[in-house]
């Protein structure tokens, strides 16, 4: 769940706007937004649940946002934390058309130090990561994903393909959990978020009040083309949701 990371750091990173090397507001802007990895995203596409596909991936986001003279990126790990990165250098590539920015951890620790490399054309909806380690203590594999661009956010990329849609139930109720997060049940109308973290454990989502603040759990499971619905508390079964 987006909203109740708390450990998540921003990788801050320096980028000089003024570099005759390279149109610098240009790349902030192309690189701006939420990007999730595609197998993530096909994971999630084909078993809709959040914590099977976050245990298959360990880097399924990245976040890139411009502020002022800096790009803030989170790498996100299992949508639970991150480690803070600095920008290293540049490399324009193709004759303007792309490019590549590589990165050094700034706090890593001991025996966990790594470099990041993002690749990207410009005006293309994808980019490539490269994680590589950058100690010889321990068993470390390079990591590489390619992201595409979620519009407007990932939590509305996971809604869509886990619980956005019309269900009836078994007595033909409508239930409705549409594409700006919102539900609709008989005789109920709220906000909710998507349990996403590795740390929820389970499949789940939140009802919640208007500030984002976590009022009830539900937990859900899809079972063949149903969606079964369940009270948090003991697991008893509240609703098995047909969809339309």
């Amino acid at each position: 769940m987006i909203k109740k990371l708390k450990s998540v750091i921003f990788f801050s990173l320096f980028f000089n706007l003024i570099s005759p090397c390279f149109a610098g507001n240009d790349i902030l802007k192309d690189l701006e937004g939420e990007w999730i990895s595609k197998k993530y995203l096909e994971h999630i596409t084909k078993n809709r649940s959040p914590q099977k596909a976050i245990n298959e991936h360990n880097y399924p986001a990245v976040f890139i946002k411009e502020q002022g003279s800096f790009l803030q990126v989170m790498l996100i790990i299992n949508f639970h934390e991150g480690v803070r990165y600095e920008i290293k250098r540049v490399e324009i590539l193709s004759k303007g058309i792309a490019y590549k920015i590589y990165l050094s951890e700034v706090d890593g620790m001991p025996g966990y130090s790594y470099s990041m490399i993002i690749e990207k054309k410009k005006n293309n909806n994808s980019l490539k990561v490269s994680v590589h380690p950058d100690t010889d203590r321990g068993s470390y594999e390079i990591t590489q994903e390619e992201y595409v661009k979620a519009n407007p956010s990932v939590e509305n990329v996971i809604n869509r393909r886990v619980l956005e849609g019309r269900y009836t139930d078994e007595r033909g109720r409508l239930f409705l959990f549409n594409k700006d997060l919102t539900a609709v049940w008989p005789g109920k109308k709220f906000k909710y978020t998507i349990c996403i973290d590795i740390m929820s454990d389970v499949d789940c989502f939140y009802e919640v009040d208007e500030k984002g603040r976590g009022l009830n759990r539900f937990l859900f499971e899809w079972k063949i083309n149903s969606l079964v619905i369940k009270r948090d508390v003991d697991g008893h079964k509240l609703f098995r949701l047909r969809k339309e």
